[in-house]
């Protein structure tokens, strides 16, 4: 897939979006797993479950952006970001269903959109690389 334009057909869009989707669920169940394990492992407080979910999310969003910016050559940081809207409709459920705070929330909204932004531009970086024979 070459540079971002707007002849970019359905069927790539497509795949890119369930691509998003996909890594954004696999993710945010293993790292939900390896959570509840270490909080199960080390007796911690069931209190802390909501604050474990701002590293859970934002190591999802970083991973997700990198892997899903890998075939594009531009808009890094853009790409990086619009792979976090499915994991931020999940946030916003748990919002709206009451099992989350304002607060962290708004910590994991900030945290996201950086790092998912920041694995954005790190993968488009890698694209740009060009190797030379010798």
């Amino acid at each position: 897939m070459g540079k971002i334009k707007s002849s970019l057909g359905k069927k790539e869009i497509l795949l890119f979006a369930v691509k998003c989707i996909v890594l954004n669920a696999a993710f945010i169940c293993a790292f939900s797993t390896l959570s509840a394990f270490l909080i199960y492992k080390f007796d911690i407080d069931l209190s802390w479950q909501k604050w474990m979910s701002i590293p859970t999310s934002a190591l999802c969003a970083f991973l997700t952006a990198f892997l899903c910016g890998l075939k594009f050559k531009n808009n890094g940081f853009i790409i990086g970001c619009v792979t976090y809207i499915p994991l931020f409709i999940f946030s916003l459920a748990n919002l709206i269903s009451g099992k989350s705070s304002l607060t962290a929330f708004l910590i994991k909204l900030a945290a996201c959109v950086l790092l998912s932004g920041i694995g954005g531009l790190y993968s488009v970086k890698r694209a740009k690389r060009v190797r030379l024979k010798k």
